[in-house]
C-alpha cells in the first residue's frame, strides 16, 4: 500500500510539473541572447521590475503581460527588469551583452522592422519636393506611417512628425544623407537599401548634406 501511494504521489508531482511547463507563457516566445531593444523601441509603459524574487517568475510575468497586450510584440530583459515593445525584433535590436530579447511567436512582425528609424530627424532638400509620394497623411502614427511606406510602390523612406498633426510623408528618393535635425520627428529609411544609384545622381537628387 505504501509503495503504491508513493508511486501515485510521484506521478501527481510529475504531472503538476509538466502542466506548469506546458502552460508557461514563455513557451509563446523566442529567446535571443545578447540582444537589446533600442530606446526608441521601448514604447509600452507596462515595464516590470523587482529587486527580489526568482528570475523565472519575473520572466513569466513579463511574458504573460506582453502576450496579453495585443500591441506588444516583444520584451527586453536584464537584472529582473523587462521593458515592453510594439516593434523590437531580432532584426532591429542592438547587440549588447547581458541583455535578452523575447519575441512573441504568435504575433506578426510589424512593417516598421523593415526600416532604420532615426529619432529627431526629418528629410531635407530637393528630394522632399521632387520624390514625394502622394499626399501627406495626418493623425497617423510611427507604426502606421512605416506600414504605409511598406505597402506603397517605390517608397524608400518616410517622415513622421509627432508635433505637426502627426503627419506622415512618403518619399521614393530621400535617403539617410538627406536628413536634418528636427525635434519631435522620426525618419524611416528602408533597411539594406542603396544610398545612391546612377539614375538618382543623373536625375534629381543632388549629393549634399544640410548644415
Amino acid at each position: 500500500y505504501i509503495t503504491g501511494e508513493n508511486k501515485r504521489k510521484e506521478q501527481n508531482r510529475k504531472s503538476i510539473i509538466n502542466n506548469m511547463k506546458k502552460n508557461n507563457p514563455l513557451n509563446k516566445f523566442t529567446k535571443y541572447n545578447d540582444l537589446k531593444c533600442k530606446n526608441i523601441q521601448i514604447d509600452i509603459s507596462d515595464g516590470i521590475s523587482a529587486k527580489t524574487g526568482k528570475q523565472s517568475l519575473i520572466l513569466e510575468k513579463c511574458a504573460k503581460t506582453c502576450h496579453n497586450n495585443k500591441e506588444c510584440l516583444s520584451f527586453n530583459y536584464k537584472n529582473k527588469k523587462c521593458n515592453l515593445s510594439t516593434w523590437c525584433s531580432k532584426e532591429t535590436a542592438n547587440n549588447v551583452k547581458g541583455h535578452t530579447l523575447y519575441v512573441d511567436k504568435t504575433k506578426p512582425i510589424p512593417d516598421i522592422s523593415k526600416f532604420n528609424i532615426y529619432p529627431n530627424k526629418m528629410m531635407f532638400g530637393i528630394c522632399t519636393t521632387k520624390t514625394k509620394l502622394g499626399r501627406d497623411e495626418t493623425n497617423s502614427s510611427l507604426l502606421n506611417c512605416a506600414k504605409k511606406c511598406s505597402k506603397t510602390n517605390n517608397c524608400l523612406s518616410f517622415d513622421f512628425n509627432e508635433k505637426d498633426n502627426k503627419k506622415c510623408k512618403l518619399y521614393k528618393g530621400c535617403h539617410d544623407i538627406h536628413m536634418t535635425n528636427n525635434k519631435g520627428s522620426f525618419t524611416g529609411v528602408l533597411a539594406n537599401s542603396s544610398t545612391y544609384s546612377v539614375k538618382n545622381r543623373r536625375n534629381i537628387i543632388k549629393r549634399s548634406r544640410p548644415n
